[in-house]
């Protein structure tokens, strides 16, 4: 439905459609014309683009719980956040990544974890008994600072974390 209604709006000088009354298409005409209709729409072209990409995965609808579930009972375990986010943000066909963004946030992720790796060895080779702040933390961790942290809840590429334990 919403795609017809795109069509219309798209050319309001065309004749209404067969499947509108009469009534029901003024009215909507006249609510498409209106300028507070045209600054809401341009607020949220504005919106979508500055987002391009944000949410972006391979699973359409499937909530990131769900998948979450079936990759822990196909393999008997919990995947890694490298599996998951493997899993979701890149093409079955190809293996290329969805978009940029999430090349971006995985390569980052892997650079921040090699550098935990690198610290953890450097204090074992060097005897040092200070454990960097970074070492401490796990996977998951790493994943939230490499993303940026929480948003309303969410962390990016992971959607509600709090879901999975």
């Amino acid at each position: 439905m919403t795609q017809r209604f795109q069509d219309v709006r798209k050319d309001l000088s065309v004749m209404k459609p067969n499947w509108m009354g009469d009534a029901v298409f003024k009215e909507m005409k006249e609510h498409w014309e209106s300028p507070q209709f045209k600054l809401k729409s341009e607020q949220n072209k504005k919106n979508r683009d500055a987002n391009a990409g944000a949410s972006a995965h391979t699973d359409g609808c499937i909530l990131h719980r769900v998948i979450w579930k079936r990759l822990k009972k196909t393999t008997g375990k919990d995947p890694s956040f490298s599996e998951f986010y493997f899993r979701t943000h890149r093409k079955e066909k190809d293996k290329s990544w969805v978009n940029e963004k999430a090349e971006a946030a995985y390569n980052k992720f892997e650079k921040n974890k090699e550098e935990l790796l690198a610290s953890q060895s450097a204090s074992v080779d060097g005897e040092t008994n200070s454990v960097s702040e970074l070492s401490q933390l796990g996977e998951m961790d790493i994943w939230v600072l490499s993303v940026g942290g929480k948003k309303k809840g969410k962390v990016a590429g992971l959607g509600s974390v709090d879901e999975y334990d």
